[in-house]
């Protein structure tokens, strides 16, 4: 009779189906990732016995021992360590493989910075066309894992979000409404924020009254010493508030 011999161990990996951001050795998955250990034994000189079983074990340093892997499984939000290690059907057993994992459950958080010309005027602001506007986005770090932001988007008034890409301006003139979002890496989304903004595109008009601006279609010449002179300025957006 033939006998063969398998002298291969299997192998084994750590494998996250739903949101996940690989960073070096390091794992970020979202509170909805679902993690699962496969193993698979090589066929090798036309010899494969086949896997037996695989074990695992998150948090070691906490004392935790190995079990049988027999599904898939999750993890509470905050960094990990998950060892794992699979065997053949002859005994053959695979080195001690482990992943760092990192559960990110939280969103980003966004802020419109306003540069200028601008003015506060009892909590409207105004702008002009040349105010350049930025959206700031930080994922902040809770129970100690960040993926870090993937992407900001904006909107004004009812268009499309888009994604932001450095400083951008409000064209027209009035009330617009600037919105925006960040998502991070593992697909956590803030909710959307939004900031009325006065858009102030037209430029006063000042109004000479007294002495005459004209005489007969002529400008009027003045001696020495002091003349006094009114003059009234409106604005359009500054006489609303």
């Amino acid at each position: 009779s033939r006998v063969a011999v398998d002298t291969t161990p299997p192998t084994v990996e750590l494998v996250a189906h739903g949101p996940a951001y690989p960073l070096g050795g390091r794992l970020f998955v979202s509170s909805t990732s679902v993690l699962e250990i496969t193993a698979t034994d090589p066929v090798s000189g036309g010899v494969a016995s086949g896997v037996e079983e695989v074990e695992f074990r998150v948090d070691p340093a906490s004392g935790t021992p190995f079990t049988l892997f027999a599904s898939s499984f999750t993890l509470p939000a905050g960094p990990h360590l998950v060892e794992f290690k699979t065997r053949d059907q002859v005994g053959n057993e695979s080195a001690l493989s482990s992943r760092e994992v990192f559960v990110d459950t939280s969103a980003p958080a966004s802020t419109l910075v306003i540069g200028t010309p601008q003015a506060d005027l009892g909590g409207v602001v105004l702008v002009s066309p040349l105010t350049p506007l930025l959206v700031v986005s930080t994922d902040p770090t809770v129970a100690g894992a960040a993926s870090g932001v993937r992407e900001t988007l904006v909107a004004v008034d009812s268009g499309a979000f888009t994604a932001a890409s450095g400083t951008f301006t409000l064209s027209g003139d009035g009330t617009r409404l600037v919105r925006f979002f960040a998502r991070d890496n593992v697909r956590n989304t803030e909710e959307p924020r939004e900031v009325a903004l006065v858009v102030d595109g037209v430029p006063p008009v000042a109004v000479l009254l007294s002495p005459s601006p004209s005489v007969g279609g002529m400008d009027q010449a003045f001696g020495r010493g002091r003349v006094a002179v009114t003059a009234t300025v409106a604005d359009l957006h500054l006489c609303s508030y």
